[in-house]
């Protein structure tokens, strides 16, 4: 499971690092959408097995699903709006 995260990270750190750098390409444009997504669904599940396999909450845990809470807030409003 580690590993699979490892590359879905690693994906999604290229996709937006492509999307950065280029502000021409509408196909990066794009792919920086996805790697939006790529991360709203990492910081959840990140969440979720942390939620999952901690014995207690404790503060740290706390701070790191507030902050985690707060990226996918952020990277949610940066995604284009879907057209119906």
């Amino acid at each position: 499971m580690g590993a699979v995260y490892t590359g879905v990270l690693l994906i999604t750190v290229a996709a937006l690092v492509a999307a950065a750098t280029n502000r021409c390409s509408h196909r990066r444009t794009h792919i920086g959408g996805l790697g939006a997504l790529a991360l709203v669904v990492l910081d959840a599940a990140m969440i979720g097995a942390a939620g999952a396999l901690a014995p207690t909450f404790v503060w740290p845990m706390a701070v790191a699903v507030v902050a985690s809470l707060t990226r996918i807030g952020f990277a949610i409003q940066s995604l284009p709006a879907l057209s119906g």
